[in-house]
């Protein structure tokens, strides 16, 4: 029997890469997108690419509960990957809804992160707004659907990048306090071609189902660096002070994020370190990259990144 799949978010980064892999799974999945409509305009080799590859194309806003009620009407299963400034716009809710009254099985929510779930709720109101975070747990178990989210760590795009302090073409990698602490972290098409197997899953029925690409050290991460890139890094070290003191001297939210979640990563490292502890060998059909493969491809094809943050698409 073919599932029917709704997925928002299909023209972003992570997005496309979940389509894609439900895609290629046509006897499982009948699979449909609900893009903007500047999107499709903006996007269209994606789109086309999408609709070659047997989606429904549907245009809709986010915003608007009729499209969104149109979008969802005879779905399964909703998959979001919206961007984090449609969570913070509220637009997340509102696909909870529709898909609520259109009788959905099982919402996935946009929450591809780390384990906030284990830091007190005032580190958690510090780093990130607790309504996007948790609450949209809680708001999709008020509606009675069931519920699947994904924890993996950070995305590789973001872990590996000057923004987060790695920057290969100056040969840097930086770590707070001794560098010793691990954190794990995956490419957006690892986890793309994990959300297929694990929507259907009956035992990720309203569990978080954690993932693991890699996890290293900062120190170990060095390591592979200099393996792939053939030359020296140098590891520059910050304590928990000097980056406290560096978020409250600056006292802008928005350019003290990487900080802030390098401190957290450090002090309540569970959160995103899931070694030993991930679901991965629930879904042996997936083998996650590894990470020599990950820094081969950036070192072969650095155009396609931008080292002040994230890959550009």
């Amino acid at each position: 029997m073919v599932s029917k799949v709704l997925i928002t978010g299909a023209t972003g980064d992570l997005g496309e890469k979940i389509a894609h892999a439900f895609l290629k799974k046509p006897q499982e999945f009948e699979t449909t997108l609900i893009i903007r409509k500047e999107g499709i305009a903006n996007k269209r080799e994606k789109v086309d690419q999408f609709r070659a590859k047997g989606a429904k194309i549907i245009e809709g806003d986010l915003d608007n509960l009729e499209d969104l009620a149109r979008a969802c009407k005879g779905q399964d299963y909703v998959v979001s990957s919206a961007a984090i400034v449609h969570l913070y716009a509220g637009q997340e809710t509102k696909l909870i809804k529709a898909a609520h009254e259109a009788g959905v099985k099982r919402f996935m929510p946009s929450q591809y992160t780390s384990d906030y779930n284990l830091l007190p709720k005032e580190e958690l109101m510090t780093a990130i707004h607790y309504e996007h975070l948790i609450g949209a747990v809680q708001k999709i178990e008020e509606t009675g659907m069931e519920w699947t989210c994904i924890l993996n760590g950070n995305f590789n795009q973001y872990q590996y990048c000057k923004l987060q302090g790695f920057d290969p073409q100056a040969g840097i990698v930086t770590c707070v306090e001794d560098g010793n602490h691990k954190i794990s972290a995956m490419s957006t098409e690892d986890i793309g071609r994990f959300i297929p197997e694990i929507i259907v899953d009956p035992f990720a029925k309203n569990r978080y189902i954690r993932l693991e690409g890699h996890t290293y050290t900062r120190r170990q991460i060095k390591t592979i660096a200099e393996e792939i890139w053939g030359k020296k890094f140098e590891l520059i070290n910050f304590t928990i002070d000097e980056i406290i003191k560096q978020r409250e001297d600056n006292g802008k939210f928005d350019e003290t994020w990487a900080p802030r979640y390098q401190e957290l990563f450090y002090k309540w490292n569970r959160m995103a370190n899931f070694e030993g502890i991930s679901d991965n060998w629930r879904y042996p059909n997936v083998v996650p990259q590894p990470l020599h493969a990950w820094f081969q491809h950036l070192k072969d094809h650095p155009d396609q990144y931008d080292y002040g943050g994230v890959r550009q698409y």
